[in-house]
């Protein structure tokens, strides 16, 4: 329902845009907002995107589900938020394979190795928020990697400590 014939400008802006299906359509959202927007005004916007694979776990196949409602500029916060929604995704990524944060099998050198640049990257999106970090240090820790999972933890807050306990790992 734009207000004008915004949807030229949208169309290019996807077409433009590398990346994934969420960074063009996020492009082509905000070239429709900058051509004059939604006729009704802007309150709400949402990225909605699916692998399109039919599986018994269609949760698995959403790639990015942002929602933003009641908001003066909506689209912009969609931008705000796509960033910390992927380092989240890194996070989810790393907590559910095992054996990096479960299973009774700890992961290897290669293992760690391999989910620590995306935690690091993630930890940098998610700038105070040090949730990156923990996983991080826990990784380090189960894969023997005691001294560097330390220096990991004695970075983080100090109302982290009851978890790093809980976890074996002394300050």
């Amino acid at each position: 329902m734009l207000a004008n014939d915004g949807w030229a400008d949208m169309l290019d802006a996807y077409q433009r845009t590398g990346g994934s299906l969420v960074d063009r359509l996020y492009a082509a959202l905000v070239a429709g907002e900058e051509a004059g927007g939604d006729a009704r005004g802007s309150q709400s916007a949402m990225l909605y995107v699916v692998s399109g694979e039919r599986t018994y776990r269609p949760w698995q196949q959403v790639r990015c589900d942002i929602r933003v409602d009641d908001h003066p500029d909506p689209v912009a916060e969609l931008g705000r938020l796509l960033p910390r929604h992927r380092a989240f995704g890194e996070i989810g990524r790393v907590l559910f394979a095992p054996p990096l944060v479960i299973g009774d099998d700890k992961p290897t050198h290669a293992e760690a190795e391999a989910a620590l640049p995306g935690l690091l990257e993630a930890a940098k999106l998610l700038g105070d928020n040090r949730e990156a970090d923990v996983w991080r240090g826990v990784i380090l820790f189960r894969a023997g990697r005691e001294d560097e999972a330390k220096a990991v933890f004695d970075e983080l807050p100090p109302e982290l400590g009851g978890f790093l306990r809980a976890l074996g790992v002394r300050s």
